[in-house]
């Protein structure tokens, strides 16, 4: 994607690039904020970038606010809640099938095998894990906020409120996402395909 984008940057007869990310399956935050690096560069070209979801994940969603224009189904919505770790923790069982579980480690933060030992978190993994969620998190905000032009605290105040104005939309997530700035039109998709057909034709060859 970063050697696509770059190609089309330099290639005059590019002017618009269409993404359609409705099965994007998202990627490591290093990986996404370098595409992102490059949709910049892009548009900094004096080209365009248009995206189109049913529905934006986290990792789909901070490719789409890099976009000059946003669509996103009329059913669909944008999950931007934050970063999480889940963990599986068996020390009550283990105790109950009488397994003896031999561990050594060294030093506060080794929490690899913390499930062996406890039944929930140590406070010591939790402050790590605040540390290395809370940069990713902050970096995502900040570059979401930049592309989208959001005042600052916006896509925390999206995550943190999302229930209460989903709630205020009669449960209309589209509808949360467009009015908090997230996206720029709610569509579906036989509109959206008639909108792009408008815009730059149909090739009839190819059925699309």
């Amino acid at each position: 994607m970063v050697e696509g984008f770059r190609q089309a940057t330099e290639d005059d007869d590019v002017t618009t690039i269409v993404m359609n990310l409705e099965r994007f399956g998202g990627g490591y935050p290093a990986a996404l904020h370098q595409v992102a690096h490059e949709m910049d560069a892009f548009r900094e070209a004096g080209k365009e970038i248009i995206v189109y979801g049913d529905n934006y994940s986290m990792s789909g969603y901070l490719l789409a606010a890099h976009a000059s224009e946003v669509y996103l189904h009329d059913m669909g919505g944008a999950d931007v809640t934050g970063y999480a770790v889940f963990r599986t923790f068996f020390r009550s069982l283990i105790d109950r099938l009488n397994v003896t579980v031999n561990v050594y480690r060294v030093g506060t933060f080794k929490s690899a095998l913390e499930p062996y030992l406890g039944d929930e978190m140590s406070e010591p993994a939790a402050e790590a894990n605040r540390y290395v969620f809370g940069d990713l998190w902050n970096a995502y905000t900040d570059r979401v906020q930049a592309a989208r032009d959001l005042p600052e605290g916006s896509v925390q105040a999206y995550a943190d409120q999302f229930p209460e104005l989903l709630v205020a939309q009669d449960g209309d997530t589209a509808a949360v996402a467009l009015n908090q700035g997230l996206v720029d039109q709610v569509i579906g998709r036989g509109a959206y395909r008639d909108l792009m057909e408008e815009r730059f034709g149909r090739d009839d060859e190819e059925g699309g």
